[in-house]
This record gives C-alpha cells, sequence and structure tokens, in this order.
C-alpha cells in the first residue's frame, strides 16, 4: 500500500504545482528541484502548506492534508469538475457550420 500511495503521490506533487504556477502566469517549473523554488517564490504560504502536506502524505500516510491543499488551489478557478459539467461558449467564439467542415 505505501509504495502505491507514494508512487501516485509523488506525480501529484509537480501536477498540483504546476497547475497552480500555470493559472497564476508563471513558468509552470516541471523540472524537478525548480517547482519547490518556484512555488516558494511565487507564494511563500502556500508553499508552506505545500510542505507540510506532502511530507504528512510520504511520512504518515495521511491524505487530509493534500486533498485540502488541491481544493485550495482549485477552488479560486472553479473547483471541482465533475460529470455533466458544461460551459457554454460566447456566440462570438464558435465557429460557423461552413467552418467547421473546411469551408468558409
Amino acid at each position: 500500500m505505501r509504495t502505491a500511495v507514494t508512487a501516485r503521490s509523488f506525480s501529484g506533487i509537480g501536477r498540483l504545482a504546476d497547475y497552480y504556477l500555470r493559472v497564476n502566469g508563471k513558468w509552470s517549473a516541471r523540472a524537478g528541484k525548480w517547482v519547490p523554488r518556484v512555488l516558494a517564490a511565487a507564494n511563500p504560504d502556500l508553499y508552506a502548506k505545500y510542505c507540510q502536506a506532502f511530507e504528512e502524505l510520504f511520512g504518515r500516510q495521511e491524505t487530509a492534508s493534500v486533498c485540502a491543499l488541491a481544493e485550495e488551489v482549485i477552488h479560486a478557478h472553479g473547483g471541482w469538475l465533475f460529470d455533466g459539467y458544461k460551459l457554454e461558449a460566447s456566440p462570438d467564439w464558435r465557429l460557423s457550420r461552413g467552418a467547421e467542415k473546411g469551408q468558409r
């Protein structure tokens, strides 16, 4: 169990930080050791929560802090999307019927 939690969580470390940085117009820092550095510079308070949450996950197998952190990060951008979620595009963003088939 520990290996499975750790493997899945390890990929989540970079993804959560990458999401936060990208939606806030920052360099996404996808390269391992840069993730904490860039996140710390962008938002020191979030960085502290991030470190604590993942320390709890890896050290004690406690997921509550990581889940709360993920919810906090995505809340600012609409929160979780569930099956059936639909957001209509503005009419001026839509292609005309002919344009869909390569016609103009």
